[in-house]
């Protein structure tokens, strides 16, 4: 019986444990941010939002789109650094 070539198998690059930690740092103070605006869009009426986050002079609305969208993105970003932060090293 012929014994067939060893095939070499490709070399398989482990993360960088210390690069996880960094994004996982990163995603949990993104996500904590995103949760507070959108506690803000919330809870102050439009026209009285700092200009960085989209003010509407004159108006009493909530904008609860805007504050859905970013507290579902901080809710994901919190996540995703709970995986970053908690996995096995």
């Amino acid at each position: 019986m012929e014994s067939q070539p060893e095939v070499p198998q490709p070399q398989v690059e482990e993360y960088s444990s210390k690069g996880v930690r960094i994004l996982g740092a990163v995603l949990l103070v993104l996500g904590v941010l995103l949760v507070a605006v959108g506690a803000i869009y919330f809870s102050v009426q439009a026209g009285k939002l700092p200009s960085f986050l989209g003010k509407l002079n004159g108006e009493t609305i909530h904008r609860t789109k805007r504050g859905t969208a970013a507290l579902v993105a901080g809710a994901a970003c919190l996540i995703g650094s709970g995986f970053a932060l908690t996995r096995k090293r």
